[in-house]
């Protein structure tokens, strides 16, 4: 790796094994960058039952790059390579951001009217080089937001309990 580079590799589980142990090498992560701003909070308001509603708006330059190799198995197995190259920049994340305080927990939970502005620029190839391929910019932000969803999104709400709460 070139010097000054931040290299990790993340093993994969195994049902991701299953899934891609035959078209794809081990994901290595080159770079990473958090941003440097803090996210802004307004319009604060208390609801009934004791839920409060903040509006948050986090701008700010957050980057993940990764490099792989995806594996072209036709016409025989691990026929040829193609090294690939993609950064995710997420550039502003803003929604109405949910609390509800009851005696044993508090939820933590988005309404679903959130906006995500994020980008992916890609690379494949190592000579002759495709470059920022729209349908996998689309694919791979369909996905992220395939995650958002089920685990942030309301109805679902992420639980974190209370010290001395009936559930500890």
């Amino acid at each position: 790796p070139p010097a000054g580079s931040l290299v990790c590799a993340r093993s994969p589980t195994a049902a991701e094994q299953s899934r891609t142990m035959h078209i794809l090498d081990p994901l290595t992560v080159t770079d990473i960058d958090i941003g440097c701003r803090y996210p802004r909070c307004s319009h604060a308001r208390v609801r009934s039952a004791g839920t409060i509603e903040v509006d948050i708006e986090y701008v700010d330059a957050r980057t993940l790059g990764i490099d792989t190799r995806l594996w072209l198995h036709v016409p025989h197995y691990r026929f040829g390579a193609l090294d690939a190259a993609m950064c995710l920049r997420i550039e502003r994340f803003a929604g109405t951001l949910a609390i509800e305080i009851t005696e044993t927990d508090v939820r933590v939970y988005l309404h679903p009217g959130f906006v995500l502005d994020a980008h992916l620029s890609s690379v494949f190839g190592s000579k002759s080089k495709l470059q920022d391929v729209p349908k996998i910019e689309d694919i791979v932000l369909a996905r992220l937001h395939q995650w958002i969803k089920p685990r942030l999104v309301w109805p679902p709400a992420s639980v974190l309990p209370l010290p001395g709460g009936a559930g500890t």
